[in-house]
């Protein structure tokens, strides 16, 4: 219909690495984030934290770091969508799925409190 309002929105996948860039290449977005001025939607996705000036300007969701748990069964829940639509040559066993979510929750912890790890890998 004629009526229908149509606002584009702009996606930007892992924003948090341009804040790593010594041009400063996020800073263009202040003046296009302002409310007055906004004509588009934004969304920015990253393991990053941004800097306070440029959060301030938007809603801000983060997700805790998983637990042992949540790995387990994100791991199972993958491995069940897996199966359930593809031909699995090799069944995995839950123990198998187990120790890697614990090993990768102890790397984790381990390389989060040393500074020259930060940011190693994300989570997603």
């Amino acid at each position: 219909t004629d009526d229908v309002l149509l606002q584009p929105v702009i996606v930007f996948d892992e924003i948090g690495l341009a804040e790593l860039s010594a041009h400063n290449p996020l800073k263009v977005l202040h003046s296009e984030l302002e409310v007055e001025t906004c004509r588009h939607g934004f969304v920015g996705l990253s393991n990053w934290r941004l800097d306070a000036s440029k959060m301030n300007r938007a809603l801000y969701l983060a997700c805790p770091d998983p637990d042992v748990n949540d790995l387990q069964l994100t791991a199972k829940t993958i491995l069940k969508s897996m199966t359930s639509t593809h031909d699995q040559v090799a069944r995995i066993d839950n123990k198998i799925i187990d120790s890697l979510a614990a090993a990768y929750f102890d790397l984790y912890e381990h390389i989060r409190v040393q500074t020259q790890y930060n940011n190693y890998f994300g989570l997603r």
